[in-house]
């Protein structure tokens, strides 16, 4: 409703009402998450945190007081299973906080809540404490994208949609202390006399203590109760780290919709609840601090100082070297900070200098030599992305020539992060098996994120250890948006800081679903994002995209530095019974001989599906009998294809193939099939008439 106010109520009523009831049906049924965003498209949406005088969290108006919380089924699986959506749904509508809900478009829920909030930041501050309390309460992840105010909510239809006038506000709790990233050191901390229950939580292996239970997992994260096979019965990390959420009523003594900690779950297998006695139990294996000790005597006490004294004594004689050296190399740091003070910009320029032969010696000690990654493509130390269309091979050529780096030894001491965030927990598992043994580093988005892996690359850029790393990205659309400029600055950033500190970077991203003017390929997202990187190539199909057995891809220079030459081609079989494995063991590099006669082929063929409609016309044509060829350029009716000059064309073009030729008697050219006998024409002499 571009331009109109609307209330809750109404917008409640309208997802009641059967307006959009076969749309989003349609959008239900879709066999494809391309189809369903088409039709999504098409549905009526909001902005529900507001009015904006254009859809822009800048440009906010005024602030509703209201924010809806997408729970998605990709984020909450358990939803999927119908007797745990209704559960969920039914504790949501009870719930004094929801104000409305509905089924979305796309099977998950539109959970609208009561915020206190004026302004941009105060929304995200409030979508915080909603996702909070969702996690704890209902064991629910909301899309992060709901923190953005302007967020836009497409409606749906839902004849049973919820609505409570009297809804309670969500009250903003003051935000949480930012967790570290589990490669950060986090600080260590000076005991302040924590509890048993407090070391259980830090502490525990909470898997081994569901397993020990008959609980079993496939990822870590979803976990199916005792005596059963399959479906998500709780989850472990999801709401809070280390903290359980128990679905179901079925797995005694676990209540239903209960988040539980490491602690509480020990409490409730092995002590029945009763945390005390739990704590007790803790306690007499070591957790916590103790309550009392008896003094030692006075002289136990004088001999530990004792020992302690020498200890220190015997310390601090062996540093006091280290120590020397220490303050020297202060003492000289600081002369030459007083002499650069003092120095002229021209003398520090003259200083820094690295056009003179001890500097470039240094500097040459420390360079790698050129090695290529990816044979003529992606060379060690820089960045290289790689632009193809969906479904073209992109991701099987690249995981064929590192697999064949690899297995050479050709790579050294490079160690390779394949940073798999584009596929199923299937398509890992299958490019897991391909690269065991490798030395190759497989992670996914099972244990990781996008942002993980972003983390990771800054932190080895610290550490020194980005130059012992290639950082393989699948795909890049996972790691930068397209739209989103902040990021765009961020990462951009990022690949050149990682490549100054000698890392190397394979980005894989798709091209433009349009081509240029001569109908090849061209780079997707902003040049800002390509230009970030050392080079670029685009990987071009060259084979019909439709067909199924063996494909030819050709890699062309996009943006070229150094030695790379991005020419080679490959082949690989498609579109039969084969797995991954199978496929990506089917390729194999194609010389230019080859590849020339291959694309001509394919021009040929793909000529020839242009011209068949016309074809099939002729051929329609000829089937009652030779026709000349101006019969057949001007023919018209429904059934005949293809301009004057596109018949003329395809006559010459395929005469010897489809059809015949002769010369007729008046000089012109005549068509004719395979099965119809051209009559032998014979020249006789005229004589007077007597």
């Amino acid at each position: 409703m571009p331009n109109d106010d609307i209330a809750p109520w109404e917008l409640i009523r309208w997802v009641r009402s059967d307006d959009q009831k076969a749309l989003v049906d349609a959008i239900r049924s879709a066999p494809d998450k391309d189809t369903r965003s088409k039709y999504k498209a098409r549905l009526p949406a909001v902005t529900a945190s507001g009015v904006f005088s254009k859809r822009s969290a800048s440009a906010l108006v005024e602030h509703s007081g209201v924010l809806i919380a997408d729970i998605d089924l990709d984020e909450n699986p358990q939803l999927i299973e119908s007797d745990q959506f209704d559960a969920i749904r039914s504790a949501l509508c009870d719930s004094e906080r929801v104000h409305f809900l509905f089924t979305s478009p796309s099977g998950g829920l539109k959970v609208g809540v009561k915020i206190k909030a004026t302004c941009a930041d105060t929304h995200k501050a409030a979508f915080a404490s909603v996702r909070d309390w969702m996690a704890a309460d209902f064991g629910l992840v909301i899309d992060k994208a709901c923190s953005d105010v302007s967020r836009l909510c497409f409606l749906s239809h839902d004849a049973e949609a919820h609505y409570n006038a009297d809804a309670v506000a969500v009250e903003t709790k003051a935000p949480a202390k930012k967790t570290l990233p589990p490669w950060e050191v986090a600080p260590r901390l000076e005991s302040d006399g924590t509890s048993p229950g407090d070391q259980f939580n830090e502490r525990a292996d909470v898997e081994g203590l569901l397993r020990s239970q008959g609980w079993t997992t496939r990822n870590g994260k979803h976990w199916t109760r005792p005596g059963k096979s399959g479906g998500i019965s709780g989850t472990l990390g999801v709401v809070g780290d280390c903290k359980f959420y128990c679905w179901t009523s079925s797995a005694a003594p676990l209540e239903a919709n209960t988040s539980y900690s490491p602690f509480a779950l020990f409490a409730t297998f092995h002590h029945g609840g009763d945390f005390g006695a739990a704590a007790s139990a803790l306690a007499a294996e070591g957790y916590g601090e103790r309550a009392s000790a008896q003094p030692l005597p006075a002289k136990d006490v004088a001999t530990i100082e004792a020992l302690v004294s020498n200890a220190l004594q015997k310390e601090q004689d062996s540093f006091r070297k280290v120590e020397h050296e220490i303050v020297e190399a202060k003492n000289e740091l600081e002369a030459v900070k007083q002499e650069t003070e003092k120095e002229t910009v021209l003398g520090y320029l003259r200083r820094v200098n690295i056009a003179n032969t001890d500097a470039l010696e240094k500097r040459e000690k420390t360079a790698r030599e050129m090695v290529f990654v990816l044979p003529g493509i992606a060379a060690r130390g820089q960045a290289t992305v790689i632009y193809a269309s969906p479904n073209s091979g992109k991701t099987l050529i690249t995981c064929h020539l590192l697999h064949e780096q690899l297995k050479a030894g050709a790579l050294g001491d490079l160690t390779i992060v394949y940073c798999n965030f584009d596929d199923d927990f299937i398509g890992c598992n299958m490019k897991g098996r391909y690269f065991d043994n490798t030395g190759l580093i497989l992670i996914d988005n099972q244990l990781h994120t996008p942002e993980d892996a972003v983390q990771m690359m800054e932190a080895s850029i610290k550490d020194g250890t980005a130059g012992e790393m290639c950082f393989v990205l699948d795909t890049l659309i996972r790691f930068v948006s397209d739209s989103d400029k902040q990021t765009q600055r961020a990462f951009t950033g990022l690949v050149q800081r990682f490549v100054g500190a000698q890392g190397t970077i394979i980005a894989l991203g798709h091209t433009n679903k349009h081509k240029d003017g001569e109908g090849k390929s061209v780079h997707g997202g902003t040049s800002d994002i390509r230009n970030s990187f050392s080079q670029a190539a685009i990987l071009e199909l060259e084979s019909d995209p439709e067909a199924v057995g063996t494909r030819q891809v050709r890699f062309y220079n996009d943006k070229l530095r150094g030695m790379a030459k991005c020419s080679n081609t490959y082949s690989y079989t498609h579109g039969d019974e084969k797995n991954w494995i199978e496929r990506v063991q089917t390729v194999r590099n194609v010389n230019e001989s080859e590849a020339k006669a291959n694309i001509e082929q394919f021009i040929e063929t793909s000529q020839r599906n242009q011209d068949k409609a016309i074809i099939d016309a002729i051929k329609y044509m000829l089937s009652a009998g030779p026709m000349p060829t101006r019969d057949i350029v001007r023919a018209t009716g429904d059934d005949i294809a293809g301009t004057h000059k596109d018949r003329e064309r395809v006559l010459r073009q395929y005469a010897g193939k489809d059809w015949h030729e002769s010369r007729g008697q008046n000089g012109g050219t005549n068509y004719y099939l395979e099965d119809w006998d051209p009559p032998n024409y014979k020249v006789v002499n005229m004589v007077p008439w007597e």
